[in-house]
């Protein structure tokens, strides 16, 4: 299997590319450029970088993926045409429209654009034989036990860009905003 995850150096890419690799599949990352040499020492047996003019065409010419994980929140069409035709390949954002749509146009205006903006996806991605999903996480005792264990185990490792403490949150949320972290960023409380 082979899988593309975009925006492989924050805190959800860097975990998600060690499972991927722990569950035997070929990753391909894009990241900013500081973090290439990190996404290889995560395991990615490629890692390009979002800013390079040449990455579009890179990514086209390896002939589809499986699965395209979108932790960068793109939501942008044009990876649709990078998956596997009629191969029961997915595209699965991690940053659905569905909170901005409801904020922005109210619970009835913004389910009526979130109904919309997935059949409309989903169509487009059906007519090649794939699908586009929104993901959602929602807490499993089970696959957390198994984390614990792959964590224990060392299989995978938690990447920790930045540890602020509670008085200093403001600067850990314009870090997160300006989008260029490499692991997590840590909220430190004092008790």
């Amino acid at each position: 299997m082979r899988v593309l995850v975009l925006g492989g150096s924050g805190g959800v890419g860097t975990f998600s590319i060690q499972l991927l690799k722990h569950w035997g599949a070929e990753v391909v990352t894009t990241c900013g450029p500081e973090a290439v040499e990190l996404m290889l020492r995560l395991g990615a047996n490629v890692a390009l970088s979002y800013t390079d003019s040449e990455t579009e065409g890179e990514l086209l010419s390896m002939k589809g993926f499986d699965v395209i994980l979108d932790a960068a929140g793109t939501n942008n069409p044009k990876y649709l045409d990078m998956l596997k035709p009629w191969k029961y390949s997915k595209y699965v954002t991690l940053s659905p429209p569905f909170l901005s749509n409801t904020d922005t146009l109210g619970l009835a205006g913004g389910l009526l654009k979130n109904v919309f903006e997935l059949t409309s996806s989903n169509i487009l991605s059906h007519i090649k034989g794939s699908s586009y999903r929104w993901a959602f996480f929602t807490p499993n005792r089970y696959a957390l036990k198994e984390v614990r264990n792959l964590l224990d185990d060392g299989k995978i490792r938690p990447i920790v860009d930045s540890v602020f403490d509670y008085d200093n949150l403001p600067d850990a949320y314009e870090k997160l905003k300006n989008g260029s972290t490499q692991g997590k960023v840590v909220i430190h409380f004092e008790r």
